[in-house]
């Protein structure tokens, strides 16, 4: 019989973990001592911390793994997933507009779907991500000789990975969010602003919205973006890895003391 727990009809969690281990052995093998993980898989998602583990477990299972992380001086937390986020990874918007009243989600045919006043704005989450199948290059070597190559020289295929950036912007209580795409949008809005480079014209769209809610909490991600940080500071793997990012970061603020201001 299958001990999945996505079978079970039990509440699922998930854990968040908040600091990365002083020894990724060690986070390794409480992951493969709990979960029943082989020693790759845990490895694999072990790579989350600090962060969401992948892992979809009974609540039961969360509790067993916060202890035994305590117990290397990790601190985590178990999460209903009903109490997670809603970010829907298919919910995407192609067009908005900026305007006093606050953030427009426009539809296919011009009319406004949902106007989202600024004070409800709650958090930028932004990162680099594949923009497209990796391509081949290939490198030629001048330093090395191989004898049965007529010319001398030897040829390296390199897989290149072009990113590019995409934002979830998430707002409401409780919380909600859509995904944009910086080749996708329309930039209508930008009027005489607007130019044929996809990545500027979502720049100014990421300056509009700060200049418009300045107490939009910013990820660190998204603040090395903004202050033109390196990009491996703000590179992801995938799509889903920047969503999965962007839930840990929600988790994260919901811890935060409240503003004073």
């Amino acid at each position: 019989m299958s001990s999945d727990p996505v079978a079970s009809e039990t509440p699922l969690c998930r854990v968040a973990v908040f600091a990365p281990a002083d020894d990724p052995a060690e986070l390794r093998d409480v992951l493969v001592r709990v979960l029943g993980l082989n020693a790759v898989d845990a490895q694999i998602h072990a790579r989350a911390v600090p962060g969401l583990l992948p892992d979809r477990v009974s609540c039961e299972t969360g509790d067993e793994l916060v202890a035994a992380f305590g117990e290397l001086g990790l601190a985590a937390e178990v999460i209903r997933e009903e109490e997670l986020p809603e970010l829907d990874p298919e919910r995407e918007v192609h067009h908005l507009r900026l305007v006093d009243d606050g953030l427009q989600l426009v539809g296919l045919s011009g009319e406004v779907e949902t106007t989202v006043p600024w004070y409800q704005l709650d958090m930028l989450s932004i990162g680099h991500v594949p923009i497209d199948e990796p391509q081949h290059r290939y490198i030629t070597d001048t330093t090395a000789v191989i004898h049965s190559a007529p010319t001398g020289m030897a040829h390296r295929s390199l897989d290149v990975v072009r990113t590019g950036p995409q934002a979830w912007i998430v707002y409401g209580e409780p919380e909600t969010g859509f995904r944009i795409d910086h080749q996708e949008m329309n930039y209508e809005y930008l009027g005489e602003r607007k130019s044929t480079s996809a990545t500027a014209n979502f720049r100014l769209l990421v300056d509009d919205l700060i200049a418009r809610a300045p107490e939009l909490y910013l990820t660190p991600a998204a603040r090395a973006y903004i202050d033109h940080g390196f990009q491996r500071h703000y590179e992801f793997r995938s799509a889903e890895e920047l969503r999965q990012y962007t839930m840990f970061q929600l988790v994260v603020r919901r811890r935060l003391p409240p503003s004073r201001e």
